[in-house]
């Protein structure tokens, strides 16, 4: 009784969303219906044999629907509206996906977070919503990224990361007006592309970042203005000159105005010293 529960919802929810798409024809969607619970259904890979085994029609008709181009970020971004509350971020995160052979497009080498170094596979750049107020992340859209050796591209894997963001920027813009991506982002020609789109980006540091404090006292009025009043160390910060924003038993939050070198601009930082029995 509860799975068909789960199983009535979810197609409720499916056709609900669907019926938003009025470019959509009845057999597409007819489709993409059907598609959905077969993917909750059957075991093992997902492949077009697979689907003539668990579904009702033939592998040719499964392949003939697939090659039909279909929005799925329009159609995930519907849901997003539908279920989530109205406090969210955008989240971007490559995955990389482990393949092998000669034929597979665009396989190559990329940098696998698990393995902590480079492998053979492939890449996707993947974008979320995460809704703060639920705790949880939706997906939004997946794009699979090129290799960079591939005579096909000149594109750095910056350029294409990028790419990914110009293309959806102006959708993404009308969900949340923020970006978070890891400290691999946390690059001068990729920040200024997010900034000039009209989004604020949050990001990890990398451990060696280079930052000076802002100079804010007077200045005698002679020779050039004095800007900067040292380099920040991020193993010891100093507390006069970051401001404490939040505390508690497990931990305190330092934030304040400093300059990036790499960056080269004012960006706001926050230091988290975690407390144990001993203190900081």
């Amino acid at each position: 009784m509860t799975i068909q529960n789960a199983f009535t919802t979810g197609r409720s929810l499916i056709t609900a969303i669907i019926s938003k798409m009025s470019d959509i024809g009845k057999v597409q969607a007819k489709f993409i219906e059907h598609i959905l619970m077969l993917l909750l259904s059957i075991r093992g890979k997902a492949n077009f044999l697979q689907f003539s085994r668990y579904g009702c029609m033939n592998e040719k008709s499964y392949r003939n629907n697939f090659e039909n181009g279909f929005d799925w970020a329009r159609f995930n971004g519907e849901f997003i509206s539908m279920n989530c509350s109205d406090e969210l971020i955008i989240g971007f995160d490559p995955s990389f996906i482990p393949k092998s052979g000669k034929k597979t497009p665009e396989i190559g080498y990329f940098y696998s977070g698990c393995k902590g170094n480079y492998d053979r596979g492939l890449e996707i750049g993947c974008f979320s919503i995460i809704d703060v107020k639920q705790n949880t992340a939706y997906h939004y859209k997946a794009v699979q990224t090129q290799n960079e050796n591939s005579s096909d591209t000149e594109n750095t894997l910056v350029d294409q990361y990028i790419s990914f963001f110009s293309s959806e920027a102006l959708r993404l813009r009308k969900i949340s007006g923020v970006l978070v991506a890891d400290a691999y982002f946390s690059k001068k020609k990729y920040v200024s592309a997010v900034i000039k789109k009209g989004f604020e980006f949050i990001s990890r540091l990398r451990d060696d970042a280079n930052l000076r404090y802002v100079y804010n006292g007077t200045n005698t009025g002679r020779g050039r203005p004095k800007k900067y009043d040292g380099k920040v160390d991020t193993k010891k910060i100093d507390k006069r000159r970051l401001k404490c924003e939040y505390q508690d038993e497990q931990m305190t939050l330092y934030s304040g105005i400093v300059y990036s070198i790499s960056l080269g601009s004012l960006i706001k930082v926050a230091f988290v010293e975690y407390l144990d029995k001993k203190g900081p």
